[in-house]
């Protein structure tokens, strides 16, 4: 079958399997020359203008020139050259708020069924992950997708459907946060020797988030058996899913403290030694604060890093001491780091609550964090919600100003005028998150209204725990106003495919301190690019329908090419 989700698997496949050896020969002269060229193509810079051209030189990492001339640009006697053959190229995606981090850390061979449309796709995917893999390895996709909310059959596939996709390759398919969940015979075999409650017909029991939850428990089983060559394989892979569909940039807002296995050092006096210090989290995206992103900052000293990593610190204090929000601002430097991994702010939590008691707690994170001048980004649940966090926000400002400190309100769901008002007063932005998996949770954010409010803007995911990493799913939804199983979630509040890109692209540039060197393809940027499957802004070739099946056909990052599906000529 040739299904979009199966050609991004295969195109994954080829780059690290066929066209290495091209791929390297490629690099090999580019070191030598310094120059790469691609030409004959539709650029959409998103500079100031909008300005659409049709080549672009790189030298040493950056945009050297871009052209509006018919063929190669002259004077490049030893550059690398791309015919784009007339495809779409448009700066590298930047996700201003997901969950990359926790992505990466996924045990077994992630598979990500973001784009399966029912429980045939689901096989057809496992199916062709297992033939890059041994007997015996496990397959696994844990958040991120939902069954119920994307697949025809509004249900998870169950054990012998699984294992007739995959016969010799244990699996677990987790959805949400907390499950539920579903496997195969062979991992069925094995979570039930951990004492994990299993049915006959595969499924394993979740949807808690306090208390006992089997899915948490197979999930942890996993975890349990993950060696370091096991997380540097999933990090490594959830970069070449993210380069796959255009995405460069994650400004990653971590995961809740989990339960067990971490805290800070015993003179904190207390048994265990985080307990009524931090909140924690028992669900798929918890992170180790502590351990968590070892692996990826081992692969960053390395050079290993193909994708922009921005982290953001997920606190949770419940103390008036505050003192994992106090000890990180301490011993952590703000925007610290080299162009791949870098520490940017705190969030998307800085306390425990923020209608909940004690509210004074969280009033003084925030100043502590206005006060050591960090970026911040805060989680959003209704609109009741963002009132509150506007008002202490106020009271903030009204001491230190936090107008250049690029602080966000994540999500905005049913955010109203006068609370926009409010925030672009006091030189807050918004980053709505949609609403595109069909079982909507909460009310979305009025993404027509944030944008003709003059509010600053960016678009964040949630990907990679809670939703869809792709991003072309989500800009489906800004500019249909439809979700996975094809609803109008809210109508008049659609965008326009420029206004999306943009969202995506020099806006979200901003969130990080990148504007400067990020999001859009202007002379002296650093040359993070993307060449697309299709011509995204015509309408007649990419009907709505299809914008949900782009991806990148050849991702640049930092001048480098980190993604080929080999469709290009190079010479």
């Amino acid at each position: 079958m040739t299904r979009p989700s199966i050609k991004r698997l295969l195109a994954g496949a080829l780059l690290f399997g066929v066209l290495m050896p091209s791929i390297s020969a490629l690099a090999d002269g580019h070191d030598a020359c310094q120059e790469l060229v691609l030409y004959n193509g539709k650029i959409a810079t998103m500079d100031r203008h909008d300005a659409i051209v049709s080549s672009v030189t790189i030298k040493y990492g950056r945009i050297a020139a871009i052209g509006s001339g018919h063929g190669i640009p002259k004077h490049l006697p030893c550059a690398e050259t791309v015919d784009l053959r007339g495809r779409m190229v448009i700066p590298g995606l930047i996700d201003s708020h997901d969950h990359f981090v926790v992505l990466s850390r996924r045990p077994g061979h992630d598979v990500r069924l973001e784009t399966a449309t029912s429980v045939s796709e689901v096989q057809e995917m496992i199916h062709f992950k297992s033939k890059s893999l041994n007997n015996g390895e496990w397959i696994s996709s844990i958040g991120g997708w939902d069954a119920i909310a994307q697949l025809a059959e509004k249900r998870l596939p169950n054990l012998s459907e699984l294992d007739r996709a995959v016969p010799n390759n244990p699996v677990l398919l987790s959805i949400g946060l907390v499950g539920p969940s579903s496997t195969n015979t062979l991992g069925k075999r094995f979570f039930e020797s951990n004492g994990i409650a299993v049915g006959s017909d595969g499924i394993i029991s979740g949807g808690n988030f306090g208390g006992a939850n089997s899915s948490l428990e197979a999930i942890d089983a996993l975890r349990s058996i993950q060696t370091e060559k096991d997380l540097r394989q999933a990090a490594l892979d959830a970069m070449k899913y993210s380069l796959s569909v255009g995405l460069t940039t994650h400004d990653d807002q971590g995961g809740g403290f989990p339960p067990v296995n971490f805290g800070p050092p015993p003179e904190f006096g207390t048994t265990p030694p985080w307990k009524g210090l931090v909140e924690t989290s028992n669900n798929s995206s918890s992170l180790d604060p502590f351990t968590g992103y070892n692996t990826l900052v081992q692969l960053d000293r390395e050079g290993q890093m193909s994708v922009r990593l921005r982290l953001f610190f997920y606190i949770k204090d419940l103390g008036p001491h505050l003192i994992f929000l106090r000890q990180r601002l301490n011993n952590t430097f703000p925007n610290f780091g080299d162009g791949y991994l870098k520490t940017t702010g705190v969030g998307e939590w800085i306390a425990a609550g923020t209608l909940k008691d004690p509210l004074p707690i969280y009033e003084a994170a925030a100043r502590l964090v206005a006060e050591r001048g960090w970026s911040y980004d805060q989680h959003s649940e209704a609109l009741e919600d963002e009132r509150a966090i506007t008002s202490v926000w106020e009271k903030v400002n009204a001491t230190t100003p936090i107008a250049g400190l690029r602080w966000c309100l994540a999500h905005v769901p049913g955010v109203d005028a006068v609370t926009i008002n409010r925030l672009k007063a006091i030189g807050a932005a918004v980053a709505p998150a949609g609403s595109y998996l069909g079982e909507v949770r909460r009310q979305p954010a009025p993404l027509r209204s944030l944008i003709d409010s003059g509010i600053r803007i960016g678009y964040g995911s949630d990907g990679g725990s809670a939703a869809p990493l792709d991003p072309w799913l989500h800009i489906y939804y800004m500019v249909t106003n439809k979700n996975s199983i094809g609803a109008k979630v809210d109508s008049g509040q659609t965008v326009t495919r420029m206004e999306a890109l943009r969202l995506y692209t020099i806006d979200n540039a901003w969130f990080a301190r990148d504007e400067e060197e990020l999001g859009s393809i202007e002379p002296g940027k650093l040359a993070d690019l993307v060449v697309l499957s299709d011509d995204f802004l015509d309408r007649v070739r990419v009907p709505d329908e299809s914008i949900k099946h782009i991806s990148s056909v050849l991702t640049i990052v930092g001048g480098k090419i980190v993604y080929d599906t080999g469709v290009l000529a190079k010479r």
